[in-house]
């Protein structure tokens, strides 16, 4: 939703949510994740849940070939369905009638389901996980209706890591910490610039051509031109985070706004132009 966005990706060695705490140090604003318990470290930030993960424990909990009629799980996609329908006709609307619309057509859809897994009782396997997911991320799943500027979903983190995910299935190891925190930064530059749809090369030119020389005047300045913003920023202490955990990557989603923006030559985006900050 935001005209900028930044990818970043961090290796620590082990998904702890202590690593998560310091990343996330003097973070305020909303905290986009599945329901992995680490994340309960970072008490500053509000969390708020995934209906994408919640929409994937009951696909799991769905026998082949079953319906609503026949498997209380099919219901619970349903109703996933039916709240991502909506999110669909609201996608363009301006935040605050957006809100406005969510309090109004997605919050009894919300109050329907909390009713019906009220019904189901003494449920066994992957239904049983099912249901203790919802019943535990209740409060986090809802806190999409008190703020217009989340998603209701981390999808687009889940969509930024796979590449990664993938590629390390092939390579397997990292060989040295050194190595994954390289290939961190790697995918930091490169998934950054396809966020903003800026053409690779001309990104990595231009970011090799003015770093040398902004790292020597003012290593501080060098670290804003890789992440547009610093990390102490008021800014980025209150916009949402979206997050997600690997064993060798935390992955998060910062807009910063218009203002924060410094001139600098032209990138190419999609065939045109563009004026664009060094952090571009």
């Amino acid at each position: 939703r935001a005209d900028i966005q930044l990818r970043c990706f961090e290796y620590r060695e082990s998904r702890s949510g202590k690593w998560a705490k310091t990343f996330l140090e003097g973070f305020s604003g909303v905290l986009i994740t599945d329901g992995y318990s680490g994340y309960n470290k970072v008490q500053e930030a509000e969390r708020a849940g995934c209906w994408a993960h919640m929409r994937r424990k009951w696909l799991e909990a769905t026998p082949e070939g079953a319906d609503a009629k026949t498997c209380k799980a099919t219901e619970g996609y349903a109703f996933y369905n039916r709240l991502f329908e909506l999110e669909h006709q609201f996608e363009k609307l301006p935040e605050e009638k957006s809100l406005i619309q969510r309090r109004e057509r997605s919050a009894p859809v919300l109050e329907a389901y909390r009713k019906w897994l009220n019904t189901i009782s003494r449920p066994t396997g992957k239904l049983k996980d099912a249901v203790t997911y919802a019943q535990n991320q209740k409060a986090h799943l809802c806190a999409f209706l008190e703020h217009s500027e989340i998603e209701i979903s981390n999808n687009q983190v889940e969509n930024a890591i796979r590449p990664f995910v993938v590629g390390r299935k092939g390579w397997l190891f990292a060989d040295t910490p050194q190595g994954a925190e390289a290939s961190a930064i790697i995918y930091s530059l490169m998934k950054t610039a396809k966020a903003n749809s800026l053409r690779l090369d001309d990104y990595l030119l231009h970011l090799l051509s003015i770093l040398p020389d902004v790292a020597a005047r003012t290593p501080c300045h060098a670290a804003r031109v890789l992440c547009h913003a610093s990390k102490s920023s008021e800014y980025a202490k209150s916009r949402p985070f979206y997050a997600t955990s690997g064993f060798l990557i935390y992955t998060l989603f910062t807009p910063f706004p218009a203002s924060d923006r410094r001139s600098s030559p032209p990138l190419h985006r999609r065939g045109r132009t563009v004026p664009c900050s060094p952090s571009l």
